[in-house]
């Protein structure tokens, strides 16, 4: 039996042992991530998109000189359309709701989401500052067109761990 008031400190340390433990498996589980490769197929950075993140590119359409953005999500191993917005429907742009999607006009935008649009790599031609302008986002909008001017680059799904990060 214990006398002078002293607690064991096993409780905190069970408890600190668990949380440790527990941040170790989060950390260790794998996530979506997009991998943007060039022309060779080497990567020229990744970016970490957990489950129901989205990722997005930007460009101005080469005939109405507004912009695009196209917005996406990997979902089981793919990359999936989840919408478009647009400032012109004119010279190809989007001007109706596909079939399971919808059309949104809230000017100046206009968006269509839906249309269960998929693909296993998206392969984007990059203008530069005077042609396309064209743009990522994953938090915050990167200049590609300054980056990579006149390159291809292609997008895979892939799966990392936060350990790789």
């Amino acid at each position: 039996m214990r006398t002078g008031g002293r607690k064991s400190g096993a409780p905190c340390l069970r408890a600190a042992l668990i949380l440790l433990l527990g941040l170790a498996g989060l950390a260790g589980r794998p996530v979506d991530c997009l991998v943007v490769r060039n022309e060779e197929g080497t990567e020229l950075f990744r970016a970490v998109l957990p489950l129901g993140r989205e990722y997005a590119t930007r460009y101005i359409h080469s005939v109405q000189k507004t912009p695009v953005e196209d917005y996406y999500q990997i979902i089981r191993g793919r990359i999936w359309s989840v919408r478009e917005r647009a400032q012109s429907h004119n010279a190809g742009l989007p001007f109706a709701a596909p079939e399971g999607g919808r059309f949104i006009l809230d000017p100046p935008w206009m968006t269509v989401e839906g249309g269960r649009q998929n693909w296993p790599v998206i392969h984007l031609r990059v203008g530069d500052a005077g042609l396309g302008r064209n743009e990522f986002r994953n938090g915050s909008w990167r200049p590609l067109y300054s980056e990579f001017p006149g390159r291809r680059l292609s997008f895979w799904p892939d799966k990392t761990t936060l350990w790789q990060q």
